[in-house]
């Protein structure tokens, strides 16, 4: 665990050396512009294809980040081993798997699909707590999950708690520069404020959610009696958890830096965590969607109509007064600004050429950092 931890560290700090920045902090980069990995969600039947999906969870599953595949155990395709293995369990069953991209292979989550079965997969209480405050501003969200042991889980909830408050009264954002604007259209204020979110190991509301957290890495399970962090931004990015004593003010201090910097790697594969999987309508709730309406035009009856409108129109534009405007002067100043303004633009263009060449060096230097480093965590 700490091997591993300090090597996603290592990644961290790598990256932006290797790359020249957006100036778009990087929470807010991820909220506006990462798309969510998919989960995949495999049902199992026998015989026909049941009908379980409604309109209403239809709609629920349009706005998660997930992708349903339904399997018949009588079929003709599906391998003699996953038969066997499913044959004699109850269906239909759901497999729940984490994203191709994160190539773990073995689902986190299987149950008999009955009654809101599948509602409690896509959404939970505290999974929409995530989604309110990522999306109502939040930095980060920090879920806490407690051990049950009330003096660790107290000094640990104190550390975090004095830390982040530390952060957001002292560290500044970066600057946002005039070209870096587009990433930053969302309606919500961009600051430093971060949410600490409880989780209890014994919530019953939240097994799929806590299963799904601490089946990211195997040995999470072995830490019963200790408290697990997890910092989550953009629209659900976990970075990798915080176990007991690998909790320090250094490392929430650094998380924080990373978490507020500019956006040094517009590519999200080479940042580091992993997605959860939440249900929203991410973009209604960032984006005023309000000005995408639906006029209705008043109706026509035919050609005669047209025309009769035409006439109409040219009447009015002849009863206007005709305005006249004087044009002034180009002097020989004027042209002389003319002439450095088009330099200028020439310029730019020719430094934001190698910008793009740079970058793209950069991030293959990058990209053999973190080969290199999962090289070491898999030996």
């Amino acid at each position: 665990m700490k091997q591993k931890s300090m090597i996603i560290l290592f990644i961290l700090f790598m990256i932006p050396l290797f790359l020249y920045p957006c100036s778009v902090p990087i929470f807010r980069y991820a909220l506006e512009r990462w798309t969510t990995e998919r989960y995949n969600a495999k049902i199992l039947f026998k015989g026909e294809k049941p009908p379980i999906i409604t309109e209403s969870l239809q709609n629920k599953i349009d706005l998660a980040n997930i992708l349903l595949f339904f399997e018949n155990l009588d079929g003709e395709k599906i391998s003699e081993e996953f038969k066997k293995k499913y044959a004699e369990k109850e269906t239909p069953q759901i497999l729940l798997n984490y994203p191709s991209f994160y190539d773990i292979k073995e689902p986190f989550w299987t149950t008999v699909l009955k009654k809101d079965a599948l509602n409690k997969i896509l959404t939970s209480p505290k999974r929409k707590d995530i989604f309110n405050l990522l999306t109502g501003g939040k930095t980060a969200v920090w879920l806490f999950i407690v051990s049950g042991n009330l003096d660790k889980d107290k000094k640990a909830l104190e550390l975090l708690k004095t830390t982040l408050k530390k952060v957001e009264e002292e560290m500044q954002l970066p600057e946002i520069l005039p070209e870096d604007a587009k990433y930053n259209e969302a309606n919500i204020p961009l600051e430093i404020k971060f949410s600490i979110l409880k989780l209890s190991r014994a919530d019953q509301n939240e097994r799929i959610f806590l299963n799904m957290l601490l089946s990211v890495e195997k040995d999470l399970v072995d830490y019963k009696t200790e408290p697990i962090i997890f910092p989550i931004f953009g629209r659900g990015r976990a970075l990798l958890p915080i176990v007991g004593k690998g909790l320090t003010e250094d490392l929430i201090m650094e998380i924080c830096y990373y978490l507020t910097g500019a956006c040094s790697c517009e590519i999200k594969a080479q940042n580091p965590g992993i997605d959860l999987l939440l249900t929203g309508d991410w973009d209604e709730a960032l984006y005023d969607l309000s000005y995408i309406e639906e006029k209705t035009l008043p109706p026509i009856s035919g050609a005669g109509d047209l025309i009769e409108a035409g006439k109409l129109q040219k009447e009015k534009e002849e009863k206007q007064p005709i305005e006249t405007k004087t044009c002034p002067l180009t002097t020989k100043n004027d042209n002389t600004e003319k002439l450095s303004l088009e330099k200028t633009n020439i310029a730019n263009s020719s430094i934001s050429a190698i910008k793009r060449i740079i970058i793209i060096v950069l991030a293959t230097l990058t990209l053999f950092t973190v080969m290199v480093s999962i090289y070491i965590l898999k030996k």
